[in-house]
């Protein structure tokens, strides 16, 4: 048996001389990296370009409130009495980083870290150490806008990369200055895009990355790998307050929004649809044959404004804004806040089981009614609360959920409101008058009284308050 084996072997290699066993048919070659660039997988050239852009920011900020220790029980009774009456102010240091985005020296911040500062200086790349000033401060997209004084340019700058333009998975870099030691770079992927759950805020629409993120990076890059900047890193989610891979940054498209605000005039003025729109019911979603409650329904459309005009109805859902996916609600306010004054936009919306599309022309909203600012004065309990005429402005200035003009808006509360008022507090009813205007409350408010009853809308709920002097 084995001779006549190897006679078929033999005979084999006579027929076939070319036939060899697979695995001596491949030559072996060696896989290990012959010079320095296949040995060295790094992103010091991303750095390189980067980097000289991300400034490190120190801050000091004005904050409400009495020293730490001093509202402790115990010893805010201790010092006390011995101090009289204790400050309301005081001056805390605020530390973060931020990111030049142009070459005459605007630096991109998140508005939390620079919020009432009475001064900031920058550290640069290089070392210097500028002064900047804020230009642009807005609080809804926790964005703030500085210029670097002082200092000739150009500066190192980095470009603007859409958030549409990202995948998951892409590999970012996030740069900044975490627990002030200096510039430091981490790296990561993106882990999601469009997160619209967490944060607070109006323009909740965030880059999700694990890249690491600590305190100090706020304000910072988060850098695509061809160095262009992707967002602003903003906040983490985390329990120990450290980064454990869930950190998150605001999209370049509403820095351009910013910097776009910065060249006409620093005025925060943002494009008015004139709707009022909520969450899809599943049952709706159902109904139209929808695989899940994407997109976001219109519940009002306000009188004369850029919606009514262009035929939006209560009712439709809107599913995409430009050919993009609105996901949710909130994707629905960024797509529409990226956008300026006088820009179209072109919606997709389902009707009544019926596809349609229509384009809207936004505007900026009307400031009409007269908005009346008045600070009330008086023995009640109104004294010393700002308010004002509702209209489509106020609406967008204080993000109101209304759609008409019943009641009137508190404006600004300077002090401890005796019932506990807020910022967008409507006053709907004051001792069984109903409230259209400042006008009715200045009246209802004339009579000393020993006892009051205000109703009130928060948000979208009503509530009423009985006060007794």
């Amino acid at each position: 048996m084995r001779i006549y084996f190897f006679a078929v072997i033999s005979w084999l290699f006579f027929i076939f001389p070319n036939v060899i066993l697979a695995e001596e048919q491949v030559p072996h070659t060696s896989q290990v990296p012959q010079t320095q660039s296949e040995i060295t997988l790094s992103f010091s050239s991303v750095v390189k370009k980067s980097s000289p852009a991300v400034v490190n920011i120190y801050a000091k900020c004005k904050v409400q409130g009495m020293e730490p220790i001093l509202a402790d029980p115990f010893f805010g009774g201790l010092f006390g009495p011995f101090f009289g009456v204790l400050p309301a102010e005081r001056v805390q240091n605020a530390l973060g980083s931020g990111v030049i985005v142009r070459a005459d020296g605007l630096v991109i911040t998140n508005h939390h870290i620079v919020e009432n500062a009475s001064e900031i200086r920058l550290v640069l790349h290089d070392g210097r150490e500028v002064e900047a000033k804020v230009i642009v401060d807005d609080a809804k997209t926790d964005l703030a806008l500085l210029k670097i004084q002082d200092q000739k340019g150009p500066f190192p700058y980095l470009e603007l990369r859409s958030v549409d333009t990202l995948e998951v998975g892409d590999l970012v870099l996030a740069i900044g200055n975490p627990f002030g030691l200096g510039q430091s770079v981490t790296s990561g992927i993106i882990s999601a895009l469009a997160r619209t759950h967490v944060g607070e805020g109006c323009y909740r629409y965030y880059i999700q990355t694990d890249a690491a993120i600590n305190r100090g990076n706020s304000g910072g890059a988060l850098v695509s790998l061809d160095g262009k900047l992707v967002g602003v890193n903003t906040f983490i989610l985390s329990a120990s307050k450290g980064s454990q891979g869930l950190g998150f940054a605001i999209p370049a498209d509403l820095i351009r929004q910013v910097i776009s605000v910065a060249d006409q005039g620093g005025k925060v003025v943002r494009p008015w649809l004139g709707v009022k729109h909520a969450p899809i019911p599943q049952e709706v979603a159902d109904a139209l044959g929808m695989t899940r409650a994407q997109g976001t329904q219109i519940v009002a459309v306000l009188k004369d404004s850029p919606a009514e005009k262009a035929g939006l109805q209560v009712g439709d859902i809107v599913t995409h804004i430009d050919a993009r996916v609105i996901e949710d609600e909130q994707a629905f306010v960024f797509r529409v806040g990226t956008k300026n004054v006088g820009d179209k936009i072109h919606l997709r919306i389902h009707r009544k089981g019926k596809q349609m599309e229509l384009d809207v022309a936004l505007t900026a909203p009307a400031d009409v009614p007269p908005r009346k600012l008045t600070i009330l004065k008086g023995q009640h309990p109104l004294n010393d609360i700002t308010i004002c005429n509702i209209n489509p402005a106020v609406v967008a200035e204080l993000s109101v959920p209304v759609t008409d003009s019943e009641g009137v808006v508190v404006f600004s509360v300077e002090k401890e409101s005796a019932i506990g008022l807020m910022q967008g507090d409507i006053l709907l009813n004051i001792n069984g008058k109903q409230i259209a205007s400042v006008s009715d409350v200045q009246e209802a408010l004339k009579i000393p009284l020993q006892a009051w009853q205000f109703t009130i809308k928060r948000g979208n709920q009503k509530c009423k308050f009985n006060v007794r002097r």
